[in-house]
């Protein structure tokens, strides 16, 4: 029965990793299991080098695919890295992403968390007004960028989940904010250029549609790629350094991660240590807050560990990263803040 069991679930995850070799574009069935694959392929690290012992040659086949492909993905994060040391005229500048939750319960915490963090520029989602009022103060941060936005009833095209903000230490020369008029339930975008000591930099702060979130679908894509290209677009026609950073609302292993890696660096792929989950934090959060279909039955704190990166900062080849490490705690958010630092000029 127990290898039973076993076999079908190998079959199981092999035959959604060839349909994603061989339908690149991922059709909704799909791309949802995409979003979770890493956890489906964690249970072949164990059962593979159990079933060799064993000599389970049926099974050892049924569970080669996954296990090659979590250690070929991930492998590399679990290694010791080598520190990465900017040279001493290098300009570096350390970054923050951090989705606040719009209806977090405890939005004390929030300029405690940023504070403690100490980034040079930090850039924030799901900014309520209530939220913008809390970060307009923060004195270390005397250039802010501040589009916070307030529930609008029922208006999906007007709610706080859709603020944007970003904070710095250095000026912010430009500044533009937009939302996608394609999208049936939007969230927003921003672009700033900033000022440090001298050089200027392009930075992106996104929050790409969940696919849940189309109103068309269970789970449609299509809304978030085109989003995603959009921005790739803009990105491209850019001449300065680029820093992309966000809730992206996807994994690494979605397809438009992929396309976004062939135009920009994971920083945290780069330097991190571990799998660098950034959601959900249930451990802060009452998971309806974060997930409003979740039971009524669910309690305000579940056992449910961090198990997406959904969160990340990319930049151009104007950068290199130097390190990177996900926050202990949210403060009262279902996302981790991800903080990195950068250097602008060669290592």
């Amino acid at each position: 029965m127990i290898w039973g069991c076993a076999g079908l679930y190998g079959v199981g995850v092999s035959l959604h990793i060839v349909l994603r070799w061989a339908m690149p574009d991922s059709p909704m069935p799909i791309a949802f299991i995409n979003t979770f694959a890493h956890l489906l392929w964690m249970p072949a690290l164990v059962l593979f080098p159990l079933v060799v012992m064993l000599r389970r040659w049926q099974l050892v086949i049924a569970l080669f695919l996954p296990t090659v492909l979590f250690i070929a993905n991930y492998g590399d994060v679990f290694l010791p890295r080598n520190p990465v040391m900017a040279s001493p005229t290098a300009l570096t500048v350390d970054v923050l992403t951090y989705n606040l939750l719009g209806n977090n319960r405890t939005p004390q915490r929030i300029p405690d968390v940023i504070t403690a963090i100490d980034a040079d520029i930090v850039a924030l989602q799901e900014v309520s007004v209530a939220f913008g009022e809390r970060i307009a103060i923060l004195e270390q941060y005397p250039y802010q960028a501040i589009h916070s936005v307030a529930d609008n009833g029922d208006d999906l095209k007007q709610r706080e989940t859709m603020g944007q903000a970003i904070l710095s230490r250095y000026p912010i020369v430009e500044d533009d904010y937009w939302v996608y008029d394609f999208l049936p339930i939007p969230l927003a975008h921003q672009r700033v250029v900033v000022d440090v000591d001298g050089a200027r930099v392009v930075v992106y702060n996104v929050h790409p549609t969940h696919p849940g979130m189309t109103g068309t679908s269970f789970f449609s894509t299509q809304f978030r790629r085109r989003e995603v290209q959009d921005l790739l677009d803009r990105v491209t026609s850019e001449t300065l350094p680029v820093i992309m950073l966000g809730d992206f609302n996807l994994s690494d292993l979605n397809v438009e991660y992929e396309q976004i890696t062939t135009v920009l660096v994971d920083s945290y792929r780069e330097v991190g240590q571990g799998m660098g989950f950034t959601f959900p934090d249930f451990g802060e959060v009452n998971a309806r807050d974060s997930i409003s279909f979740m039971p009524n039955f669910i309690s305000d704190f579940q056992l449910i560990p961090l198990m997406l990166r959904l969160d990340y900062v990319f930049h151009s080849t104007g950068f290199k990263a130097v390190s990177a490490r996900v926050h202990h705690t949210s403060g009262g958010s279902d996302h981790r803040p991800l903080w990195v630092r950068l250097a602008l000029v060669d290592l």
